[in-house]
């Protein structure tokens, strides 16, 4: 039976929130009144209020200050009849009474890893023709903060679901596997461990890990410090395979694993 010492993986900073901000700074920026933005790639719904997903029926929709349903009828609108591309670089410009009564403006979001996809700005009639789109400067930095927000949402989404994947791995695996902060205490523990040890993981999370498994040689002798394989990995950083220790169960019962 194997035994593995995984270190905690710091849980990343949720993006939703800096996404948020960055749609309410977009609206305040151009002078606005609501903000629609439609990713490309699907996205974790993080908002309590204005998020939505459904790969199904196109991207991923996130809308500030606007009805969720008129923010999905803007984009699927948007997207059956394209505004012409203007050639200086400002938004494409459309009016769509039934939904806004004034102008929506889009621009494409983009860096060097590619499109991110689009976000549309709906203000009053003429709103479009004002600094914040028409200066270059002023409309890059405008973009630039959205690409920025939006990449972050997407890798903290990606993480977590990372994350989830592992946590499904490690339950079901038939490996004991204890997983320990950098200061040794217990922060997993999966259903082979409780069978290995008669531990449960709800009596152990938290614990000192050497106050629980009570690590041995295999002639009997504790471990120290300067033999303990998890100290050693998360000293240095270094794998370490094939280690045979003998662990104590709850009730004092020897058991053998390879590390």
């Amino acid at each position: 039976m194997a035994l593995l010492w995984p270190t905690l993986t710091t849980e990343p900073a949720r993006g939703g929130e800096a996404l948020r901000r960055a749609l309410g700074h977009a609206v305040t920026l151009a002078e606005a009144g609501a903000v629609v933005l439609a990713l490309r790639e699907d996205g974790e719904d993080e908002s309590e209020r204005t998020t939505a997903t459904d790969a199904a029926r196109g991207p991923t929709i996130y809308a500030w200050d606007l009805p969720l349903k008129d923010a999905r009828q803007l984009v699927a609108r948007l997207a059956a009849d394209p505004a012409p591309e203007p050639l200086d670089g400002r938004p494409r410009v459309a009016i769509l009474p039934e939904i806004w009564g004034g102008e929506v403006a889009t621009l494409t979001l983009g860096d060097a890893n590619g499109a991110a996809g689009e976000v549309h700005l709906l203000g009053p009639s003429g709103f479009s023709t004002r600094r914040a789109l028409a200066e270059p400067a002023r409309r890059q930095a405008l973009v630039g903060v959205l690409v920025t927000a939006v990449r972050m949402h997407q890798e903290s989404a990606r993480l977590r679901q990372e994350n989830r994947q592992l946590g499904s791995i490690l339950h079901f695996s038939g490996d004991g596997i204890v997983t320990v902060d950098p200061t040794l205490r217990i922060t997993g523990f999966n259903p082979a461990m409780e069978a290995m040890t008669a531990w449960h993981q709800h009596e152990v999370m938290g614990r000192f890990y050497g106050d629980v498994l009570r690590p041995h040689t295999p002639q009997g002798v504790p471990l120290g410090y300067d033999r303990d394989p998890l100290v050693q990995a998360i000293g240095d950083g270094k794998t370490v395979l094939n280690r045979e220790l003998v662990l104590l169960a709850r009730d004092g019962q020897r058991v053998i694993v390879s590390v």
